[in-house]
């Protein structure tokens, strides 16, 4: 659609190209890729068009191409989903705003890399449903304005933890260690943000106190790669661990180590028996719980 001044080029898709702009000017319809304003995505490149096909699991990324001859501005706003990142930096809102001074304008061929979208905050709806949302892309410069809106269905994922085995342990000299050893994780995309321990179901010869524990610690190992984690909280028997750069797991192999997590070290239960101790794993938006097996001999 043409509107406004001879200047002023304003579509309601994004898949248009033209050879100039003019009152008569001739509009081609052309993939999402191929457009002025390109979005690319994996199959984009093809021809198509931005999240058609089939429902994903979050998150979901694409970039933005300017690939008309001037400088724009671009705003990207989520409905019914949020953004997560974009051009490898955190997006704590649910717009996107690229060019808000001349200064920062995409210019001919820049791109916004890796935009980032997945379920909003809070959201509490049951596993393998779909949510649907859009979002909506205006871009904005001197001669050409183009606005459009994507769909997008996302299938709301699970947390699933294949199996959970853990043992206690005293280092010489030291205090208490208790090693939780996590196989097939799997965050369905989204970030895995905090570990919730709770032991007020544990079995053991003396009181279990994490607050009696002289400064405790946590480290959590994925596929044998370090992520930083931090203690958040602790109660008796709970205690609470937040990694510092929330990320998507989907792992063959998990350790969390909780260093000097205090007495008691005698702890009942038999190898291979269910522990008592339960693990909540959470994403903010997702959780699970997987009760520990003692993995003792």
């Amino acid at each position: 659609m043409i509107a406004g001044s001879s200047s002023v080029l304003a579509v309601e898709t994004i898949g248009f190209s033209t050879a100039g702009v003019d009152r008569n000017v001739r509009v081609e319809t052309v993939g999402d890729a191929d457009a002025y304003l390109g979005l690319t995505a994996e199959g984009v490149e093809d021809g198509g068009v931005l999240f058609e096909g089939p429902t994903r699991r979050p998150p979901v990324a694409f970039d933005v191409v300017n690939q008309l001859p001037e400088p724009i501005a671009v705003t990207l706003t989520a409905d019914g989903l949020a953004f997560v990142s974009a051009d490898g930096e955190p997006v704590a809102d649910d717009r996107f705003v690229r060019g808000a001074t001349d200064g920062e304008r995409l210019d001919p061929g820049e791109r916004i890399e890796a935009v980032t979208v997945g379920l909003p905050p809070g959201d509490d709806g049951a596993a393998g449903e779909t949510v649907t949302g859009s979002i909506g892309i205006v871009a904005d410069g001197e001669e050409t304005r183009i606005e459009a809106d994507r769909d997008l269905n996302l299938e709301r994922p699970a947390i699933t933890v294949g199996a959970a085995r853990l043992d206690v342990s005293q280092p010489a000299g030291g205090g208490f260690d208790h090693r939780w050893h996590l196989k097939h994780v799997d965050t369905g995309g989204v970030a895995l943000e905090r570990l919730c321990f709770d032991y007020s179901a544990i079995e053991s010869d003396g009181a279990l106190d994490f607050t009696d524990a002289d400064e405790p610690s946590a480290s959590v190992t994925v596929d044998g790669g370090n992520r930083a984690a931090s203690i958040d909280g602790r109660t008796a028997t709970t205690l609470e661990v937040v990694l510092e750069s929330p990320t998507p797991i989907d792992a063959d192999a998990v350790e969390i180590v909780l260093t000097n997590a205090g007495p008691p070290g005698s702890l009942g239960g038999g190898r291979d028996s269910a522990s008592g101790a339960v693990l909540e794993l959470s994403s903010g938006t997702e959780s699970t719980c997987v009760e520990g097996v003692w993995r003792r001999s």
